[in-house]
């Protein structure tokens, strides 16, 4: 049983497991100290977000759109997405501030 499959019989049972099964299972991607919870999502959080957002979109309902969907109109989303992406200010933006070796001031657009 995957990831998915685990999420719905924990969610659907009503049980509880620990933090490492959880890791095992892959219903989790970062196992972090108590202590450490904090720091580690907001860097996480600046990581995703210094992304552009559209790609970032993109990619969030491309998976989506994978995991809820058939193949075939699962395909037809993802190059949806990469058009308006790649076509998008942010694409131009993102090439040249590595080009120019600074950081990308993403707009949204």
């Amino acid at each position: 049983m995957g990831g998915a499959g685990w999420a719905k019989f924990l969610a659907l049972t009503g049980r509880r497991i620990d933090a490492e099964t959880a890791h095992r299972l892959n219903l989790v991607q970062l196992l972090v100290a108590p202590a450490e919870l904090d720091r580690t999502a907001r860097a996480v959080a600046a990581e995703i977000a210094a992304n552009a957002p559209l790609a970032v979109q993109g990619v969030k309902r491309a998976i989506d759109a994978y995991a809820d969907a058939a193949l075939a109109p699962a395909l037809d989303r993802v190059a949806m997405t990469a058009a308006l992406t790649l076509t998008s200010e942010d694409c131009r933006e993102g090439y040249t501030a590595k080009a120019a070796r600074r950081p990308p001031h993403f707009s949204g657009g």
